[in-house]
């Protein structure tokens, strides 16, 4: 119990930086955007002002339900590179469904052209760059530990790759047995002895190799590395991570 609450996360914190670091990119964009446009000029404040408002919770709304705010999303480049365009693509959209059909204000063209612009290269960029910050921090934590969960080939190639990258990388196969050989299905014991281990061991990520007949049990993992920030990862075969996030992490 008590080494279970030393090691609780407020993972809402990074959640809630990331939110906040958006809606001011988006509302600085749209600021910019309109000092570009009409320099000095006061143009329909109040219209415009509202448009920024609106324009930046958009950016949080679509940005939350594409997940890139959710912990174990928030630090991936996988993630990032493969939902941000259909993010941005919902905020063009919706921004020209709002300008021209469902407010009775008119808008520059080109306000809101340079306003989409400005902030899906700002967001991004500043994401990107929050991403790579936060991997390198962790690779040059001493204690850096990541644990690959199965058997077979490819945990041995997880684990080859880790040590070539100079990473401690420890092996838990305590799950095997039930993923192979039984039905598949894990009892409450088998998982909080694996969330202990992880505690115990100070783990910063989780490669999880094993097939899985009960998706709950991964949404169970998933929500406790979500509370610990702990990466998570199911990891189908070392081709498959090799293609991923993870060449950039561990340049």
């Amino acid at each position: 119990g008590n080494h279970m609450e030393r090691h609780t996360y407020n993972h809402s914190a990074y959640k809630l930086l990331a939110i906040i670091t958006d809606f001011l990119l988006a509302y600085l964009s749209c600021k910019l955007s309109y000092w570009v446009v009409f320099g000095l000029e006061r143009v329909n404040e109040d219209h415009y002002l509202s448009f920024f408002i609106i324009f930046s919770l958009l950016w949080i709304c679509l940005a939350g339900f594409n997940n890139l705010y959710k912990q174990e999303f928030i630090f991936s480049f996988e993630v990032l590179i493969n939902r941000f365009p259909y993010t941005l693509v919902a905020q063009v959209v919706f921004t020209l469904l709002y300008a021209f059909y469902l407010t009775q204000y008119s808008f520059s063209d080109k306000f809101i052209l340079f306003a989409i612009i400005y902030s899906g290269v700002s967001i991004f960029f500043v994401r990107f760059v929050l991403i790579l910050g936060y991997k390198y921090r962790r690779l040059l934590h001493k204690n850096f530990k990541v644990v690959v969960v199965g058997g077979g080939g490819t945990v041995d190639d997880l684990i080859s790759f880790f040590s070539d990258v100079r990473i401690n990388a420890l092996r838990y196969d305590e799950f095997n047995e039930i993923a192979y050989a039984g039905d598949g299905l894990f009892d409450d014991e088998h998982i909080y002895n694996f969330k202990a281990f992880c505690l115990e061991n100070d783990i910063s990520e989780i490669y999880f190799a094993l097939p899985v007949q009960n998706t709950s049990i991964l949404e169970d993992l998933i929500d406790f590395a979500d509370n610990h920030n702990i990466y998570f990862k199911k990891v189908k075969d070392v081709k498959e991570f090799e293609k991923s996030e993870n060449r950039f992490i561990y340049l």
